[in-house]
């Protein structure tokens, strides 16, 4: 559930999906791996991950930012019209609208001092799977969106809490994470009706969901073992 507040009023959403052919295969994809469940969640939930490792978290994560605005718009052109089409109109109107998620995304970074930095290995190879991925079909480019996009409520409001320690709730620091705790709950949305409109009955998405999805844990595994409370922090969990 969602709660969103307008003015002085909270509204609560909720999302039901409908357990469709297309929603069972990405819960089965993910299943085991869910991306809040990973250790470096687990860090950032306890306070052992510091400001500087919360830095080189955020100047990685922005070359997939970058990135997903590109891939959307190649399959708004190679789509034809109709419902699949539609929804990835609103996913890119999102990404591109003013301020795009981009800005909002630097405007963010730069509240928490982190600063541009080379592709680390995990991420490189992250973006070669999402590359493969939109290449390779339709069905499998709206699995690649919906794999982080499905979840993200969660890690965005574990990373949210994150940056909240350091630098206030209502910082620029938090505006990224603040924003997509909420709406890729309306992504996650159109993505699942996109995927619909252009599987067939027969069609397996579930081993592309899984190397996705392994692929964002690959980048959540290499973060971790690069941060340096992360030791301590092991210790800390085992000592529990």
């Amino acid at each position: 559930m969602t709660v969103r507040k307008y003015g002085d009023y909270r509204v609560s959403i909720t999302f039901h999906f409908v357990n469709t052919n297309a929603v069972t295969q990405v819960d089965r994809g993910i299943a085991g791996h869910l991306h809040n469940d990973h250790p470096l969640f687990d860090q950032m939930r306890v306070g052992g991950l510091d400001g500087a490792d919360l830095r080189n978290f955020v100047s990685q994560y922005r070359h997939y930012v970058a990135k997903l605005p590109w891939l959307i718009a190649d399959l708004v052109d190679r789509l034809p019209g109709g419902t699949a089409r539609e929804c990835a109109v609103k996913l890119l109107e999102t990404e591109l609208g003013l301020p795009t998620q981009l800005e909002i995304y630097d405007r963010s970074a730069a509240g928490l001092g982190a600063e541009p930095a080379p592709i680390s290995p995990a991420m490189e190879h992250l973006l070669s799977t999402y590359d493969y991925s939109f290449s390779h079909s339709d069905r499998t480019a709206f699995a690649a969106i919906i794999v982080p996009a499905w979840q993200s409520t969660d890690t965005s409001t574990t990373i949210g809490n994150c940056v909240r320690r350091y630098y206030g709730e209502f910082s620029d620091a938090n505006a990224y994470w603040r924003l997509h705790s909420d709406v890729d709950q309306f992504h996650s949305q159109w993505m699942v009706e996109g995927l619909e409109a252009v599987m067939e009955p027969e069609d397996n998405i579930t081993p592309c969901v899984r190397a996705l999805n392994g692929a964002w844990w690959q980048f959540f595994s290499e973060q971790y073992t690069w941060s340096d409370s992360a030791e301590s922090f092991r210790l800390r969990r085992v000592s529990l």
